[in-house]
């Protein structure tokens, strides 16, 4: 027991407590210094949360996760008490801890039952902080950005008042639009997707798979595919009927009853028969969401917006690019879009906005298929220049190039190699239109308008920014909860409404730098946005509004008739290609209470519900949803969150060890060559010596391994008859390798050879 106890916080008990400024008290585990301290001083992270906590009169406390180097640490801050607590992410190795002990079939000293006591006094500290009291996330990034607090109501009562009235006005000039019966009855059949989980699961995921099928010319394909949806949509409809499950709803009665007739039709028409009515069918709708096949096939669909005082942006489909044929077809359709504008739209001709109306969407990513986040140099040369000539060609053509929203991965890189070719390229060193999207469902949005902001004033010119909410929400919330890192968008809805009209009010009050454009769906951002612009900010240029292509016609046509720039996001491509688009389209909008539900209230101004009304109704009825490593606590075990190199801080880490050990790797070459010992060289780069050894004979080799075998049966950890020292001390050398993960993947990168 004694030689345990000289195992410096083997047992996992808080074994530092410091004094900070203005008598703040930091309790943490002895292997958190390095990260609990930065340069001798408190952590920047760390002082952000004491900061919060004065600033928001955070009395009763709260908690938060905070990622320091890679390493997740749970934090609870008792600001009655003046006390900050650090434990590990979920408190997983402090309740594993307690639980083995809680069933020691062993009598302890009372020393160590006393360390146990101090472990429990810290958990509890941390454990019994109420979630009912936490922050919402959208007040810690306002706390953080100095971003606007709109539910501070007093402050934006004018601003509100007007952008009542505007709504009034828009709702009445949104609900003046008539459907056709096609447009009805395929709102109809989305609005199901909207309301009913499986018919997303298993319909759509048909329609995204068809388009892999073109080489199924019998349509035996299509129809097994068809048949084995529909089977599975009906089975998995009536076992949540019978099981009762909460979340997804069964369908009712009458689908049950359509699905099963479309199957039962489906199984006796032949299946070449079979496929191409799906096809048919498939194009048809299509056709609503896309504006043609080429931009030699469009001039209707564009002669008919541009006849509603509309304009459009064609958006090239092809995203996603796994080969180098398909990044090659990419660039040249995009070339083709930008000399094609012409037969459509009058060279040069701008909106009121100020804004070219020749205007197309370009997806970066595209124009490579090896597209690598973490390799930027190898990226650019590949994108670059295609980049280059699509800009170059659109300025001489009189055609606005709007870069598109990406993945959050590729969300960083796709910025920094535009703003790269449009710093170090001359011929573009005063091509004004073209501009970037800004996604405002990302937590971090406002670190990224203000990247944009940069650029445009290293530029010296305006650049528009379309602002939306983002289009990969459940994608990438899903892989957050898989990887173990916090999602990057915000997970209540009404979050990202309020986020959306901070990043607003940030382009508005940067209008020397930044023209806002606005791309939602909710007629309530439309109105706020020109009532923001009217009272705090009317020398900023005219608004211009969007809206995806049929999505949401009437609020589309409404906007117009506001008298407002409106554009309509239009895809062009192929149908059958172009159903993935769609498919993505009403996932997106269908998985947040999205534009699928707001279209069914657009005649009400009176069920639209602002986002702070919204959100302090959520607050007081203890609604908010929050990251689940903070409100979770558990023993479970939990896998090391990934690193994400796409970031710019995580592939920094990485770099920096990498430069270290290769400076320490050279240093001793000299040393290592004139060693008469065996060379280890790098897989990878065979003229670097890792280090030597001493080859030993099978004696050798069988006396150390006896050696060891006696060292460890004759040590104090052999002894221990109950498993939770052993189990403590494993899992203090567990975070003790990750917070050194950097360093130790150095290691194997140069040991191994890997990339």
């Amino acid at each position: 027991m004694a030689n345990l106890l000289n195992v410096p916080g083997a047992v996992g008990v808080p074994v530092v407590k410091k004094k900070l400024a203005h008598e703040w008290m930091i309790s943490f585990y002895e292997e958190f210094e390095t990260l609990v301290f930065y340069n001798a001083e408190l952590h920047p992270a760390f002082l952000q949360l004491i900061q919060f906590a004065q600033a928001n009169n955070q009395a009763t406390g709260f908690r938060r996760e905070v990622v320091i180097q890679g390493f997740p640490l749970l934090c609870a801050l008792r600001q009655e008490e003046k006390s900050l607590y650090i434990g590990t992410r979920r408190l997983s190795r402090e309740l594993a801890l307690m639980k083995l002990h809680d069933v020691a079939p062993v009598l302890m000293d009372q020393e160590i039952e006393k360390h146990f006591f101090k472990l429990k006094e810290h958990m509890e500290k941390i454990s019994t902080v109420s979630s009912h009291q936490f922050p919402t996330e959208i007040e810690w990034v306002s706390f953080l950005n100095e971003l606007p607090a709109y539910w501070q109501k007093e402050e934006w009562k004018d601003v509100d008042e007007e952008a009542k009235g505007i709504l009034k006005q828009l709702v009445k000039k949104t609900g003046d639009y008539n459907s056709t019966t096609f447009e009805k009855i395929s709102d109809w059949g989305l609005s199901l997707t909207a309301q009913y989980d499986l018919i997303r699961v298993h319909l759509l995921k048909f329609l995204a798979l068809l388009p892999s099928l073109d080489h199924d010319k019998s349509g035996d394909e299509v129809k097994r595919n068809l048949l084995e949806s529909l089977r599975r949509l009906k089975s998995d409809s009536e076992l949540l009927t019978q099981n009762k499950k909460r979340g997804s709803r069964p369908l009712p009665l009458y689908l049950n009853f359509l699905f099963s007739l479309g199957a039962f039709v489906s199984g006796f028409l032949p299946a070449r028969l079979l496929a191409a009515v799906v096809r048919h069918l498939v194009r048809m709708m299509a056709r609503r969401f896309i504006a043609g096949e080429s931009i030699n096939t469009c001039h209707k669909t564009l002669r008919d917006l541009r006849h509603s005082h509309r304009e459009a942006t064609l958006d090239q489909l092809g995203e996603l690019v796994v080969s180098s044929k398909e990044a090659d077809e990419y660039f040249e359709k995009v070339l083709q879009l930008i000399h094609g504008m012409k037969q459509h739209i009058p060279k040069g001709e701008k909106n009121s906005a100020g804004i070219l109306n020749a205007h197309v969407s370009i997806k970066v990513s595209a124009l490579s298929h090896d597209f690598k986040p973490q390799a930027f140099d190898a990226t650019y040369a590949k994108v670059a220049p295609r980049l280059k000539r699509i800009l170059m060609e659109a300025e001489r053509e009189e055609v606005f190039i709007n870069v598109d929203a990406e993945h959050y991965h590729y969300r960083d890189l796709v910025l920094d190699i535009f703003g790269k070719v449009l710093l170090e390229t001359p011929e573009l060193r005063n091509f004004a239109q073209t501009g970037i999207v800004v996604q405002a469902y990302l937590r971090d949005g406002a670190n990224h308008l203000q990247d944009v902001i940069n650029l445009a004033r290293k530029r010296n010119l305006r650049m528009p920014i379309r602002l939306v909410k983002g289009a990969y929400w459940d994608a990438e919330t899903i892989e957050g909860e898989a990887h173990q890192f916090t999602p990057p968008q915000f997970l209540n809805k009404e979050e990202s409404d309020l986020h959306f009209r901070q990043l607003s009010y940030m382009a508005l009050k940067n209008s020397e730098w930044i023209q806002l454009a606005v791309g939602s769906h909710n007629l309530q951002d439309h109105a706020f946005v020109e009532a923001l612009r009217k009272l705090r900010f009317p020398n900023a240029p005219v608004i211009e509004h969007q809206c995806l292509h049929m999505t949401y016609e009437a609020l589309s046509h409404g906007l117009a008739n506001m008298g407002w720039p409106t554009r309509n996001y239009m895809p062009i491509g192929n149908l059958l290609v172009g159903m993935a688009y769609l498919v993505r389209r009403i996932m997106e909008n269908s998985s947040q209470v999205g534009v699928l539900s707001i279209m069914r209230s657009h005649q009400k101004a009176s069920g639209l519900i602002s986002p702070v009304e919204v959100h302090l109704t959520k607050k007081q009825n203890h609604a908010i949803q929050f990251d689940s490593f903070v409100t979770q606590l558990k023993s479970d075990f939990n896998p090391a969150r990934p690193t994400r190199l796409f970031l710019d801080d995580e592939r920094a880490r990485l770099e920096n060890e990498l430069k270290l050990l290769d400076a320490e790797l050279l240093s001793e070459q000299e040393n290592w060559k004139n060693s008469s010992e065996i060379k280890v060289h790098c897989s990878s780069k065979p003229e670097l010596i890792l280090g030597t050894y001493k080859a030993n004979t099978a004696d050798e080799a069988l006396r150390a391994v006896d050696e060891a075998i006696s060292g460890l049966m004759g040590s104090w950890w052999s002894k221990q008859s109950f498993c939770l020292y052993r189990v403590s001390i494993m899992l203090k050398a567990a975070d003790l390798m990750l917070i050194r993960r950097d360093k130790l993947a150095a290691l194997i990168m140069y040991e191994a050879g890997k990339t």
